[in-house]
């Protein structure tokens, strides 16, 4: 096994340490960074509150004044979400720009804070009564005058 000089080790592993470091930063100028602050609709922070970046699943906590940042996000869009037990929640979009810090100010609310409806599609509807109009009926030209044959008789009720 040929082995090589202390001099070329070195150097190979300062090689492999500058890839290594190199990839490292070529990542962090393709990303960018996410600021939220989070407040109610008068403009308070709100005391605590889950910050997510909904199409990374990357989620932090926060509480009082602190705002959420999230680090190491590829450029693109994303979207928001914030929740919090007490103010609500709420929803911005924001697009990340690779080497740029986006600051963003996310506002709670109540009347976002609703509950989950699931519409389930069944059969066919059943109807709730039994009278069917005619096509005669539903015509808009006006009511529909019998023929002297249909007229009622005391033979012919109908």
């Amino acid at each position: 096994m040929k082995r090589f000089p202390a001099s070329g080790r070195r150097a190979a592993c300062l090689a492999v340490a500058f890839i290594l470091v190199g990839s490292g930063a070529a990542e962090a100028q393709a990303s960018g960074e996410i600021r939220v602050r989070v407040v109610d609709v008068g403009g308070n922070p709100v005391e605590e509150a889950d910050v997510r970046v909904v199409d990374l699943g990357r989620v932090l906590h926060v509480e009082g004044d602190e705002e959420a940042r999230f680090e190491r996000v590829p450029a693109g869009e994303y979207l928001i979400e914030v929740e919090s037990p007490r103010a609500g929640r709420g929803i911005r979009a924001v697009r990340v720009i690779a080497g740029e810090t986006v600051e963003v100010t996310v506002t709670v609310s109540l009347f976002f804070h609703g509950q989950e409806l699931v519409v389930s599609v069944g059969g066919a509807p059943r109807p709730t009564c039994t009278h069917r109009a005619t096509s005669s009926a539903a015509s808009t030209s006006g009511p529909r005058r019998r023929p002297a044959s249909e007229k009622r008789s005391p033979t012919n009720p109908a």
